[in-house]
């Protein structure tokens, strides 16, 4: 049996570009649809997108070309931002960047993880992290550790060190000397906070750390901010891009962090946003629900479904949608209709006026099925039709 792949390039208003679903969905019996995700699973990143076919062999497609990876089906696979890390049917952790694949380790993992920029992977006790091909072992040891997107923050029981992996290089932030260098660590994309054990407040930022105070209450973590209360005084503060900001001599009744963004309810139900160093105030009362991911912001009023983004609010929608997704740049929600309406940088479009039967939003894609036969993937201001 011959078969044929195309992908053919739409015109449509700016969206993003998208990874398809999973190939945990259900499973359709006919091999004639084995590109649809609801049959096999295709997932699309910056340029690259994974599918197995109804002869269960792996394929990989990169910037207009298809190439066989594997003859025999994988056990699980990740994407990141333009790269892709799998275990094959042998259980070895193959790496894909750029029309190359290479094993990694034959070995089995415990675990594997893979950020737009950072690979990182458990091999026993060990925590590996993979740097533009360059391999290295971060500890030998159990312990607590967060992977972000340019920044894996972790402690080393063998040391007694709380450390950091940052830019190539690892960073011993805090020592274990006089016990367990820290009580409490959160750490985002480039960002890392924490408590030590004499409860003072500090942050590791772009190399450096910064004593910030003593005896926080509660602190989130984004990428590029830290918002948190301090316990004594119950201030509201910020740090943003290593700059402090005194946000409110009251704590709020809730905060959200995300990039470069907190949103908050202050202590008098007024609902705020600080983007950027400055504060916006949304409304004079709390909204129905909020909820922040990547750089988006969405929130309801009286049902009303707004979003915050690039410091403008933008009126989304005249009922509060059951079902939403936040990308980068983007907001996808399931209309009334049961269509596809999309907001990404600013513009919004209907995006598909059929009825969905599946869709997933990802940091950089949307991915819609129609139909079984009718399988769409939005990038970058184009439609991807895999026919």
């Amino acid at each position: 049996m011959c078969l044929i792949f195309t992908i053919r390039p739409i015109p449509v208003l700016g969206l993003p570009y998208g990874l398809p679903l999973r190939h945990n969905l259900n499973v359709m019996k006919s091999y004639l649809i084995f590109l649809v995700t609801l049959y096999c699973g295709v997932v699309f990143s910056q340029g690259v997108a994974v599918y197995t076919g109804p002869d269960e062999q792996f394929y990989v497609f990169d910037s207009g070309s298809f190439t066989r990876l594997e003859y025999q089906p994988v056990q699980s696979y990740k994407i990141g931002y333009d790269q892709l890390v799998y275990l094959d049917n042998m259980g070895r952790l193959k790496w894909y960047k750029e029309g190359k694949s290479v094993i990694v380790e034959d070995y089995a993992l415990t675990n594997f993880f893979v950020t737009d920029y950072l690979i990182a992977y458990l091999l026993g006790d060990q925590l590996i992290v993979l740097d533009e091909g360059k391999r290295k072992t971060l500890k030998y040891n159990k312990g607590l550790f967060m992977v972000g997107d340019s920044l894996i923050s972790f402690y080393d029981a063998q040391s007694n060190y709380l450390k950091a992996y940052y830019n190539k290089a690892i960073y011993e932030i805090e020592d274990g000397m006089g016990g367990m260098p820290f009580k409490s660590m959160l750490s985002g994309d480039n960002t890392m906070a924490y408590i030590d054990r004499n409860d003072y407040f500090k942050m590791f930022y772009r190399g450096e750390i910064y004593d910030l105070t003593y005896n926080v209450s509660s602190y989130r973590v984004g990428k590029n901010i830290i918002a948190y209360i301090e316990g004594s005084s119950s201030e509201f503060k910020i740090e943003y891009k290593a700059e402090h900001f005194e946000i409110d001599l009251l704590p709020p009744k809730s905060y959200k962090v995300a990039d470069n963004l907190v949103a908050f309810v202050d202590n008098s139900d007024n609902f705020k946003v600080f983007y950027d160093g400055e504060i916006f105030e949304l409304s004079s009362f709390a909204p129905d629900f909020y909820k922040c991911s990547e750089n988006m912001l969405v929130y309801a009023e009286d049902e009303q479904f707004k979003a915050f983004y690039n410091g403008q609010v933008f009126d989304l929608d005249n009922y509060t949608p059951q079902k939403y997704y936040l990308g980068q740049n983007t907001i996808a929600y399931i209309g009334q209709q049961n269509q596809l309406e999309v907001f990404f940088k600013g513009k919004e479009i209907t995006a598909s006026s059929e009825p969905l039967s599946k869709l997933e939003v990802f940091s950089h894609a949307i991915a819609i099925t129609k139909h079984p036969h009718a399988v769409s993937v939005f990038y970058n201001g184009r439609e991807y039709i895999v026919e």
